[in-house]
């Protein structure tokens, strides 16, 4: 009878810590699974571009360069700004042909933070799909999905999350 207890617990803790429903949460064993979860579960136009951060970790990288192969897509990476200002880097970045950005809510490599409030609402403007990789923050910096609204969040669970190794999860909207 009790054998579904610890993982909704689980699932529930995490809904409430970045404002979602436990219903929307999958646990996963890794984020690049989660990841890879999400992409099978999208659809992009032949000729859209998937937007990545330069320097990307590359759980990040390979399942949506397999995405856009298989679709007919292409990925793009921001440079990294020489002032820092990555969010500004990618809003620059933003055009017609964008279908998708999955992206960090600081980068991996210098935690140089992403405002994705402000990229998800362009992202929304152009009918582009949000995927957040928030591995490096969550549990550290607050989330709130209904603020950045993104379509698929997913995050380790043993970095600042403090779960065992191969429990991560994934948000769904």
């Amino acid at each position: 009878d009790h054998f579904f207890d610890p993982p909704d617990r689980l699932r529930r803790g995490f809904a409430r810590l970045i404002g979602a429903r436990a219903a929307d949460i999958a646990l996963v064993p890794s984020a690049s699974y989660g990841i890879a979860t999400a992409a099978a579960n999208i659809t992009l136009k032949r000729g859209q571009s998937i937007l990545l951060l330069e320097d990307e970790y590359p759980s990040n990288v390979y399942t949506w360069k397999r995405l856009a192969e298989d679709q007919g897509g292409v990925v793009r990476f921001v440079a990294r700004p020489s002032d820092g200002d990555w969010t500004s880097a990618i809003l620059e970045a933003l055009d017609g042909d964008v279908g998708l950005a999955s992206l960090a809510h600081n980068h991996w490599m210098d935690g140089a933070l992403v405002d994705l409030e402000q990229i998800g609402n362009a992202l929304r403007k152009q009918n582009a799909l949000l995927v957040v990789d928030a591995s490096q923050s969550l549990g550290a910096m607050p989330f709130d999905v209904a603020r950045i609204q993104p379509d698929f969040l997913v995050t380790s669970g043993y970095k600042w999350m403090h779960c065992p190794y191969s429990i991560s999860f994934l948000y769904a909207a």
